[in-house]
């Protein structure tokens, strides 16, 4: 995940090259192969290469095919060979192997802003164009790659780096108010379009930022989640193929490297991926260096993984290294992205060589992560409501399937029927919820109106039109773009791609239209295509969660509980009671099964705002976070005039 950063300011204006490029030399640790600045006038960007890929060349960027348009871009695409197909090969740059950059260059002269519609991946660009004297960019339709920006006086600025925004001496470190009550209530954001810091917006996934020379924006929406008709195959061998050939290229067009890296647990998605990510890399390379990392917990809670996942490696045939949980607690939030680090660092010995051609060198060199999330949502019906079917023009069909399933297999399929009678036959419907926390400041509770938003939450959702309703609310689920997010290298400091075949979009829009009798029932299309490749212990393995939860087992082994609290800070007072949180903090023992958020969501919350008060103290003097004034918190921010405007549309 290469670094992109730029800044644009009001025509006539011009840029501080000094700024560009502290926020572009920022951004090392993500980006350690190449760093470049470009800059215009009023119009600056700046990159930080991670080089992935073998199979094109190491194109520094900024980059202009033309001299006219200029991208940085942080970029994968997809299907590669029908985009070239539709671009025309008569573009020199577009023959061969060409750059991922490139085809998004090309796309962008041949459809402009249309261009988005064409590219399948992941990817966060911005694309300057001197022609129009404007600025576009874009992020992928599912955010797994971030895109920050900031709106300022005389311009704004732009990136996939939080850090390196926040080098800017016009942007506040304020908290967003509505961003904190987030992180307090639900551990994540449910809000797609703001970040922690009041002075620092998101781009949405699936949108598009278009800003023109005076420095006003337009934030266009330009995907939704399709929702397909269901279809039906007249052969079960048919489902079987197609299934498979677009698993298989979702897989493949995610490796083009022979170093990869997959995170493996002992559950069928994962072994699954892990299974087709071997195959196509022995398709693609007569030598490769196919390793799997495990999380485990060896003494905290009962862990079963380890053997699972050993099974399958041993099938597969690749080592697996495991990463040890067990000491890592809510406090040390980073604690996991260190370990993986030096795992990897001693798995995959060395830095990447360039060669003489200007490729990567993969000799000792990860810089590829394959994951199996995904899978719950596509491969399995999901429906623990039962009005969800009830309630749904659909279903008798669903009855109909339902009825020969039973047929053919001698049983009912597992649809959430007992799941949806435990919680009708249940004492307190409630109890199935995530606490609300008691100590939250009663001021900011009232201002924010955060029962509500907490009760509209977890409330029940409007079933989307089609039988795979709950498959559709799943991948529409916030916590996506916050793992996304977290997991990124501006996050974790680890210069890995990770990448995420079952979110392939041609994957999505194929399984959205399965039935999800039979083909979904106990994942029955992944377990009937992992037949033969994954041990049958493992590929007949139920879905199976942690057998505890390893929060709370950290909370109640503290020798001193008492001192939790210690690590919230006293400014925390605007936003909970520190008093009650004491308390709570200080008797972990009290707590059930499930409660143990009321403790680690504003710990892990302090901590890391704590990490980047440190980092950021050391490195730039300034104090990273600030709590809104009081004054502030009663007014509706506004844009200052000289910022122009900014129009959303969600058409």
């Amino acid at each position: 995940m290469s670094g992109i950063a730029g800044v644009i300011q009001q025509k006539g204006i011009p840029v501080s090259g000094r700024l560009l490029e502290s926020m572009t030399w920022k951004m090392a640790d993500r980006g350690p192969d190449d760093r470049q600045i470009w800059s215009k006038d009023h119009i600056g960007l700046g990159h930080a290469l991670l080089q992935t890929t073998l199979d094109t060349p190491a194109i520094r960027q900024p980059r202009s095919l033309d001299g006219r348009i200029w991208i940085t871009a942080d970029a994968r695409v997809d299907d590669r060979d029908s985009l070239k197909a539709k671009l025309g090969d008569d573009d020199r740059y577009l023959r061969g192997h060409p750059a991922d950059v490139d085809l998004i260059l090309a796309a962008y002269r041949k459809w402009g802003r249309g261009c988005v519609a064409h590219l399948q991946g992941d990817f966060s660009f911005a694309l300057w164009d001197e022609d129009r004297h404007e600025l576009f960019c874009a992020r992928d339709p599912l955010g797994i790659k971030p895109f920050y920006y900031c709106r300022l006086p005389h311009g704004i600025i732009f990136g996939n780096t939080l850090d390196s925004l926040l080098l800017h001496p016009d942007v506040s470190r304020t908290l967003n108010e509505q961003s904190v009550a987030d992180y307090l209530l639900y551990g994540f954001s449910i809000h797609p379009d703001i970040s922690l810091f009041r002075d620092v917006q998101k781009l949405p996934p699936g949108h598009t930022m278009t800003v023109d020379a005076n420095a006003d924006l337009r934030i266009e929406r330009y995907w939704h989640l399709p929702v397909e008709e269901i279809r039906r195959f007249a052969h079960a061998e048919e489902c079987f193929e197609q299934f498979h050939t677009v698993f298989h290229t979702a897989v493949s067009d995610r490796l083009r490297t022979d170093r990869v890296g997959v995170l493996m647990s002992g559950g069928l998605d994962s072994t699954s991926v892990a299974a087709q990510t071997q195959r196509c890399l022995a398709e693609q390379f007569d030598d490769y260096d196919l390793q799997a990392v495990t999380l485990v917990y060896e003494w905290l809670i009962e862990d079963q993984e380890v053997i699972y996942a050993q099974q399958a490696a041993d099938a597969i045939g690749i080592p697996v290294h495991l990463l040890k949980m067990d000491t890592i607690g809510p406090q040390d939030i980073f604690g996991a992205a260190r370990a993986m680090r030096t795992l990897l660092e001693s798995s995959f010995a060395g830095p990447p060589e360039p060669t003489e051609t200007g490729t990567m060198s993969s000799r000792n060199a990860c810089r590829v992560g394959i994951c199996g999330y995904g899978g719950d949502e596509l491969f399995h019906p999901g429906f623990t409501d039962l009005r969800a079917w009830l309630g749904n023009k659909h279903w008798p069909a669903l009855v109909l399937e339902a009825f020969k399933y039973w047929a053919a297999q001698g049983r009912l399929p597992a649809i959430g029927l007992r799941t949806y009678m435990r919680k009708k036959l249940a004492k307190n419907r409630r109890s199935s919820l995530p606490p609300y926390p008691p100590w939250l400041n009663k001021h900011f509770e009232r201002r924010l109106n955060l029962r509500r938003q907490w009760q509209g939450f977890y409330g029940p959702r409007q079933p989307a039109d089609t039988i795979r309703s709950a498959a559709v609310h799943g991948l529409q689920h916030p916590l996506w773009y916050n793992l996304f997010e977290s997991l990124d290298p501006g996050m974790t400091g680890i210069p890995v791609e990770l990448r995420f075949p079952f979110l392939d979009l041609r994957l999505i829009s194929f399984c959205l239209q399965l039935p999800p009798i039979p083909w979904c029932v106990d994942k029955y299309l992944l377990r009937r295509s992992s037949r033969n490749k994954l041990p049958e212990t493992v590929n007949m393995r139920p879905k199976t969660p942690l057998s505890g939860f390893p929060d709370l087992e950290h909370l109640l082994r503290t020798p001193d509980a008492d001192k939790t609290a210690s690590f919230i800070p006293d400014e925390f007072e605007a936003f909970i009671d520190l008093n009650i949180y004491r308390k709570i903090a200080g008797q972990p023992q009290k707590l059930r099964p499930g409660e143990q958020t009321l403790i680690t969501h504003p710990l892990r919350l302090a901590r890391w705002l704590q990490h980047q008060g440190n980092r950021s103290n050391k490195e730039e003097g300034r104090s990273t976070w600030q709590i809104p004034e009081k004054s502030r918190t009663t007014k509706k921010h506004t844009t200052p005039q000289s910022c122009a405007s900014m129009v959303i549309s969600t058409a």
